[in-house]
């Protein structure tokens, strides 16, 4: 949490690293990032939306769920914009 806090980021935001089904439900929950399989993308019918492509070149597709009283616009520049802190920390 104060992590977040430390980089703007709202707490409702949130990131997971895992690709299992619970991941997703976590992510659904609370609105946020995951990543997933195409197959599990299809088997579950699950509506999410690509990002990062254009950023970052990546081994594994990756998902960002978008609840209804979130901006698919908003979510994604926030996590753009906490990674690219995040890069410039590790500078």
């Amino acid at each position: 949490m104060k992590e977040l806090e430390k980089h703007n980021v709202e707490a409702r935001f949130s990131a997971i690293a895992t690709n299992s089904l619970t991941s997703i439900q976590i992510a659904q929950a609370g609105g946020g990032i995951c990543t997933y399989s195409k197959e599990m993308v299809n088997d579950i019918n699950l509506k999410v939306v690509p990002i990062l492509s254009d950023y970052l070149s990546t081994k594994i597709p990756i998902y960002i769920t978008i609840q209804k009283f979130m901006d698919e616009s908003t979510i994604i520049n926030s996590f753009v914009s906490l990674l690219i802190k995040t890069f410039k920390h590790l500078e």
